[in-house]
């Protein structure tokens, strides 16, 4: 098995003993993302992760075919604003700076 492979697979294998579990969707992920995705090398990352025995691996529907990303395809550009049109943008309700999943849950709120 390819070391880079083994090392991202460690790092997935903590992940996943957080959460408790590992999709092999994931796993499917971080091959494509490698440049790794064959057949031999999924199975060969599927043993690993049962063998390790720290996590669970959630099987995913092999009907339902999901598509890969290919994280090289993707790019993100900065967008430089005005204070205008980000003033602009907070009045129409375009942005939320008071969002639920932030801080409140997390922290509460302090008296």
């Amino acid at each position: 098995m390819d070391s880079r492979l083994k090392n991202e697979l460690d790092i997935l294998i903590k992940i996943g003993e957080e959460s408790g579990s590992l999709r092999t969707y994931t796993v499917e992920q971080l091959l494509n993302d490698l440049g790794l995705n064959t057949d031999k090398n999924f199975a060969e990352a599927i043993d690993y992760i049962e063998d390790s025995k720290k996590i669970t691996l959630v099987v995913d529907n092999e009907g339902e075919k999901k598509t890969v990303l290919d994280s090289s395809k993707i790019a993100i550009l900065p967008k430089t604003l005005s204070v205008e049109a980000i003033v602009k943008r907070l009045k129409n309700d375009e942005i939320n700076l008071d969002t639920e999943f932030q801080r409140k849950k997390v922290y509460g709120v302090r008296k």
